[in-house]
């Protein structure tokens, strides 16, 4: 799980931010932001994405996705309230909060040292919030399909449930592991029901929904004609990366566009600080880690000389020189001159600008396709099988609880018939045009 945790500075920016956005432009009239609307703004030096949530601006690394948590507040509750209620399978929020308590253990806040008690209390409410939406939708998720297990007789070996309860504190740090096993291997823990249901969604997927599917010749013909529209597409897109790295270079060179600012907002490195700097490199550590154009350059140019665009098997570079450093002690008569005339440094300091090509899926055979969309039909199956028992179950919930946006699911479902639809139709289209074509003609 993802951690959600809103400090305070994000609060006081994405507060800035709506008073800048919703007001009215130059000109123009004001708009009320859309509920859902993502838009792109600056903050802490890098670009970010946000997203209008219950009347509110709300920074999130997953801004655009499907989420079932909204705004409000965290109610207040007694432990022995009820959180959930679904089919009959029940939650209290005593085991919701002990659960959230282990998540925050491992992952305490973030808070900077001027935070007073109030500030504190203010990030403690949205983080508890957003842990228990996310708790109640993935206990949903599991228990979907786990109780239909259940129906079929089917049960989790007490070895297979331990061994994936241990299994997972392994990501715990070692000084909260104790805390963590002896929670999670509670019968009635939060963790410990939610992990059951888990497996048997798993042995009710592969026993009841992973049987015998037909897979329709049209649509691996049309997996395989994606395949090669992908690749196309890839192909280009690399094609260009070129062309914009040679117009940003020309602009740097003019002085009409910065270094920094340029590797900041486009480098795709994440070898490099946000403005570029990839750190001080020896010949020998050059030797080690630079591909040889990089470190042809980076011993042989000026400081603050800037590379023409320089590329390698997976990545575009453009390469500045920050810093030069040369230590007499160490030539050995082996350093050669410069393009300045000097020895060359025996240590460097580098930035860059790295955009990475897009690497490029192989084409596929008509048994790969024909295997990929087996598995498509597959999860098409589960997704239905999820959507078919959300929409049968009868859930009570502190929070809106979905597995997945209804809209998503039935999106899909209705572009599969589309496109079954589409192949029958071109598929009649050529046998029609080939009996047309067979078709003795009149004398």
């Amino acid at each position: 799980m993802k951690r959600l945790l809103i400090v305070l500075s994000v609060m006081s920016f994405l507060a800035a931010y709506a008073d800048e956005t919703e007001k009215a432009p130059e000109g123009g009239e004001e708009r009320e932001p859309v509920e859902g609307e993502v838009r792109e703004a600056m903050f802490g030096g890098r670009r970010v994405k946000i997203v209008r949530e219950g009347g509110e601006w709300v920074m999130d690394s997953n801004a655009g996705s499907d989420r079932s948590w909204t705004n409000d507040v965290v109610v207040a509750h007694k432990p022995t309230d009820e959180f959930l209620d679904f089919n009959g399978e029940k939650l209290s929020w005593a085991q919701i909060d002990e659960h959230i308590e282990l998540l925050m253990l491992n992952a305490p806040l973030n808070l900077p040292p001027q935070a007073t008690a109030e500030d504190v209390e203010k990030v403690m409410i949205v983080t508890k919030r957003q842990y228990a939406m996310r708790l109640g939708e993935m206990y949903v998720r599991n228990a979907l399909l786990a109780q239909k297990a259940r129906e079929e007789g089917m049960a989790v070996e007490a070895a297979e449930l331990y061994a994936a309860l241990t299994n997972s504190v392994k990501r715990i740090s070692r000084r909260n592991r104790d805390r963590f096993l002896a929670t999670i291997t509670k019968p009635d823990s939060y963790f410990y029901r939610n992990q059951e249901n888990y497996l048997l969604t798993r042995k009710y997927r592969d026993a009841v929904l992973s049987g015998p599917v037909e897979v329709p010749p049209e649509m691996v013909a049309v997996a395989i004609a994606e395949r090669e529209e992908e690749r196309k597409a890839l192909e280009k897109a690399n094609a260009a990366l070129r062309p914009a790295m040679e117009k940003w270079l020309a602009e740097i060179r003019a002085g009409v566009r910065d270094f920094a600012e340029t590797a900041e907002m486009e480098s795709d490195s994440s070898e490099t600080d946000a403005d570029g700097n990839m750190g001080d490199f020896t010949r020998e550590e050059a030797e080690e880690s630079l591909p040889e154009p990089i470190r042809a350059f980076a011993f042989a140019a000026s400081t603050n000389t800037v590379s023409d665009v320089m590329e390698t098997p997976a990545e575009y570079h453009i390469i500045k020189i920050l810093a030069r450093r040369y230590d007499p002690a160490e030539d050995d008569g082996s350093i050669p001159p410069g393009e300045d005339g000097v020895k060359a440094p025996t240590s460097v300091t580098l930035a860059a600008i790295v955009k990475e090509k897009f690497e490029l899926p192989d084409p596929l055979t008509e048994d790969e396709a024909r295997e990929e969309v087996r598995k498509q039909l597959l999860g098409a199956r589960f997704e239905k099988a999820q959507l078919d028992a959300l929409n049968a179950a009868k859930i009570v919930s502190v929070y809106p609880i979905r597995i997945r946006s209804k809209q998503e699911l039935e999106r899909r479902a209705k572009e599969r018939a589309r496109r079954l639809q589409g192949n029958e139709a071109q598929k009649q289209g050529r046998d029609g045009g080939a009996a047309h074509a067979q078709a003795p003609t009149a004398q």
